[in-house]
């Protein structure tokens, strides 16, 4: 088995067939590998920065918790709408942290630096509307999962 050569990986999703998603904070990129470590497609950095997280949709579609919004992609890699982001309470976008995907594509991310040094859970749905009042969490969100 191949090593992936990543400096420091960030968030990691496997999908169904077994072919692993890996973004890294460091290098700005995500890199996709077989389960057999030999690399694979989509790998890019355009688009990202500092992504911190990943998961897959049940569409197979990519979310990639970004600096300042969690980002839709397709299976190719390619950059697609919505958006996921949250205002904090400074006004500004929030840092997005974590990002899950339940069976129905809702997406749950995570955020920090909202306001005051916390941070918030916000459910959105598919198309990116907010389907919750943000979960204020003291320190931020560093991780989600959904079952």
């Amino acid at each position: 088995m191949t090593k992936p050569n990543l400096q420091l990986a960030h968030g990691i999703a496997v999908d169904t067939n077994g072919k692993i998603y890996i973004v890294a904070n460091t290098e700005n990129v995500l890199k996709t590998f077989y389960p057999n470590g030999q690399r694979a497609t989509p790998s890019f950095t355009r688009g990202l920065n500092s992504p911190s997280a990943i998961a897959l949709g049940p569409d197979g579609k990519l979310y990639i918790a970004n600096f300042l919004a969690v980002g839709t992609y397709t299976p190719e890699g390619q950059r697609i709408q919505p958006n996921f982001i949250h205002i904090g309470g400074d006004g500004g976008p929030a840092t997005a942290t974590a990002v899950a995907v339940d069976a129905d594509g809702s997406i749950y991310a995570g955020y920090y630096s909202v306001g005051g040094g916390h941070g918030a859970a916000v459910v959105f749905s598919p198309d990116g509307k907010q389907l919750n009042p943000a979960i204020i969490v003291p320190d931020g969100v560093s991780g989600i999962a959904v079952h």
